[in-house]
């Protein structure tokens, strides 16, 4: 095995995670609708769980720029939390206090990076376009965030871990 560098491990993590998730919720959003119309036809009971989750995301993109907004806000969001994963467990440490530790300072940054996430959206209220200008500066603040972990986490490996 050739040595590769941290942020190439990485990357390939999360290219692997995202192609994964994408693939999971296209199965998901297009089969079981499918076999919710065929259990009403079959059983006369539908459980429509899938089909109303469908439906309100429909209702509620009503052009291409809200479709980008919530497929950017939805990639940064999940660039963020598979980011602050490889991180806390990057972290060097054993045992179950090194687990509960790591597991508390996951969720203590989830809590500050939205806490500072309705700071940074609060600084934006004034300008007359908020919501285009709000969640351009939402976007940045993720993605500074996202990108910090992100080689944080190189860091971190680079002096765990032999690569």
């Amino acid at each position: 095995m050739a040595p590769k560098k941290s942020t190439t491990i990485l990357g390939a993590k999360m290219l692997v995670s995202l192609l994964q998730t994408t693939v999971i919720y296209a199965v998901v959003f297009t089969v079981v609708p499918f076999c919710e119309r065929l259990g009403a036809e079959k059983f006369g009971v539908v459980p429509t769980f899938i089909s109303e989750i469908a439906s309100e995301f429909s209702v509620g993109i009503s052009g291409i720029w809200d479709a980008i907004e919530f497929l950017a806000t939805l990639l940064l969001l999940w660039f963020f939390f598979f980011s602050l994963g490889l991180f806390v467990t990057a972290i060097p440490g054993k045992g179950k206090v090194a687990s509960l530790l790591g597991f508390a300072g996951y969720i203590a940054a989830i809590f500050v990076v939205s806490f500072l996430l309705g700071i940074v959206d609060a600084l934006f209220d004034w300008i007359k376009a908020p919501e285009l200008v709000g969640n351009i500066a939402e976007w940045i603040y993720m993605l500074g965030i996202d990108l910090a972990l992100f080689f944080g986490t190189a860091k971190l490996m680079d002096k765990k871990v032999s690569l």
